[in-house]
């Protein structure tokens, strides 16, 4: 698996159809050349979009991995460090609970 960090032109590969507002920026996790996972984030407000692991990758971890790499990326590059935004999912909260 790799992890990977792209910003705004490149964050838009998309894991699910219309994933990714303009400007956003994105740590992805890859296997054998397909996204398994990614993390999407605003750059000035760190406010977290969206995170999406596929269903098989699941409670492996992936997450917090993405949410960690995010946030050094974040401080090496001089933007606001990822942060939970005011709507949560069920799955959403246990994991931010888990951090």
């Amino acid at each position: 698996m790799t992890i990977t960090y792209e910003f705004e032109e490149k964050a838009d590969r998309e894991l699910t159809e219309g994933m990714a507002p303009d400007g956003t920026h994105a740590v992805y996790a890859e296997c054998e050349g397909d996204i398994i996972a990614r993390l999407l984030w605003n750059p000035e407000t760190g406010v977290v979009e969206s995170v999406t692991v596929e269903h098989v990758w699941k409670r492996q971890g992936i997450a917090t991995t993405l949410w960690h790499e995010a946030t050094m990326q974040a401080i090496m590059r001089g933007l606001t460090k990822p942060r939970h935004g005011e709507y949560w999912t069920e799955a959403g909260r246990a994991w931010a609970d888990s951090l």
